[in-house]
């Protein structure tokens, strides 16, 4: 699905953002 490919997108750029954090 399309949403699908958007939320892997998302969740391996979620791991960037959160180091950009501390």
């Amino acid at each position: 699905m399309f949403r699908n490919k958007l939320l892997e997108l998302l969740i391996q750029n979620v791991p960037r953002f959160t180091r950009g954090q501390t």
